[in-house]
């Protein structure tokens, strides 16, 4: 951009441009740029002190025009100064005053990251930390911007897409392994979406998060799978298990046949872009290496959470109830940031273990109402079998018990253990 320039020339010029046009025309301007311009923005100290004034008759409701600006400056012996640029600046319009107020924001914010990073080079921290709090200052300087939009735009926006994609399926839904879930999902999940799936400990959440990260694999998306509770060569396992058919318990066990370990050589040629990270423990560190892909050209399609209760809070309360919920609320507002679907595990309060009735509800979320606010899909898994072993051991439901787009419902599945995987 060719207004960037440090030359402190075009710095003043441009700052007595958006001076002058405040001067000669208040009203329109500030209702063009008031929520953009601040003190900070102005490199010149005679700069901030008219802006000051200026903001200071604002404040006290006097008309702002050269006159009253000079005598709210009397005390900067700013008069000479500021005829000066009443009589040199010519007039600027007011669309090029918004543009020379974008470029103060944009130098502005290239020097503090550029303070921030001298003041970094001394102070000894883990680059995780070094990273997070430079996406902290970098969500300070440069906040996100508010779009609007009018409602029939949308709506025409709404309509094309769908005369674009007639007769083609949409790439950016991500299928899940079972096909009447994904009927009642309309395909599947979406970027921007959270999805929790809870249950009691036994259930199977994290086979069944797995599960759906290898189809999401397998269908060509890029997965990171970031687990709390389980080691990566533990989920390696697993993964081994499913794809292989080799009972987990043999592989664990290593009493492998010859058919078994041909099994298993075979599945090494399994080449999907599935990625584990067992090392994390708090969601800066998760967002961190989502960055750190992006950087790298890396795009990631898909998270998935094992699980939310594991997870470290960054606030010094000791309410882990408030803890949960900034959590939950910063895995939904990742999803609609990184344009993905964010699946997260969570445990459920063991109160449910009281009940008569032990399948799941939304009120059994635990230490969280916020998960079930936050979330645009909640599924339970219950297999009966847990509490009554006169039950069949395979006898799933998947229980879809929150759907912010469709309906609701109880998705029969098959648990095979030896394997770990759930199937139709």
């Amino acid at each position: 951009m060719g207004g960037l320039e440090s030359n402190e020339t075009f710095v003043s010029l441009r700052e007595e441009a958006v001076l002058f046009s405040l001067i000669g025309n208040f009203e329109y301007t500030w209702n063009l740029i008031g929520d953009q311009v601040t003190t900070e923005l102005f490199q010149v100290e005679r700069h901030r002190d008219c802006f000051e004034s200026i903001l200071a008759l604002f404040a006290k409701g006097i008309h702002i025009d050269p006159v009253t600006v000079l005598n709210e400056m009397q005390a900067h012996d700013a008069t000479l100064w500021l005829d000066s640029i009443i009589q040199r600046v010519d007039f600027v319009p007011a669309l090029q005053v918004a543009h020379y107020v974008a470029e103060m924001n944009q130098i502005h914010q290239a020097q503090q990251v550029s303070e921030f990073i001298e003041q970094e080079k001394n102070v000894r921290k883990p680059p995780d930390d070094r990273i997070s709090a430079l996406i902290d200052l970098l969500r300070q300087v440069k906040p996100e911007e508010i779009a609007l939009e009018r409602a029939q735009t949308g709506l025409a926006c709404v309509y094309q897409d769908i005369l674009d994609r007639e007769g083609e399926q949409d790439e950016k839904i991500l299928s899940t392994p079972w096909r009447e879930l994904n009927a009642m999902l309309s395909g599947g999940m979406r970027p921007g979406e959270m999805c929790v799936i809870a249950g009691r400990p036994g259930m199977g959440k994290s086979a069944l998060s797995l599960c759906l990260a290898r189809h999401f694999a397998e269908t060509g998306k890029s997965v990171l799978y970031v687990s709390l509770e389980m080691s990566r060569p533990q989920i390696s396992q697993r993964l081994m298990a499913q794809i292989s058919g080799v009972p987990l318990g043999c592989i664990r066990k290593n009493q492998l046949t010859h058919n078994q370990l041909g099994a298993m050589r075979s599945a090494i040629e399994w080449d999907y872009d599935l990625v584990f990270c067992d090392h994390v423990r708090t969601l800066e560190q998760v967002r961190s290496m989502i960055i750190r892909a992006r950087a790298q050209n890396q795009k990631i399609d898909a998270l998935i959470v094992d699980y939310l209760q594991l997870f470290d809070g960054e606030s010094e309360t000791e309410n882990r109830q408030l803890e949960i919920a900034k959590l939950s609320r910063d895995f939904k507002l990742l999803s609609q940031q990184e344009e993905m679907p964010v699946v997260i595990l969570s445990q459920l309060n063991r109160s449910l273990e009281s009940r008569k009735n032990k399948r799941p509800l939304l009120s059994d979320l635990r230490e969280s109402g916020a998960l079930e606010q936050d979330a645009d899909l909640v599924m339970f898994l219950y297999r009966p079998w847990i509490y009554d072993k006169t039950e069949s051991h395979e006898e799933t439901e998947l229980i879809v018990a929150k759907h912010r787009a469709g309906p609701t419902g109880t998705i029969p599945l098959r648990w095979i253990g030896e394997t770990c995987s759930f199937i139709e």
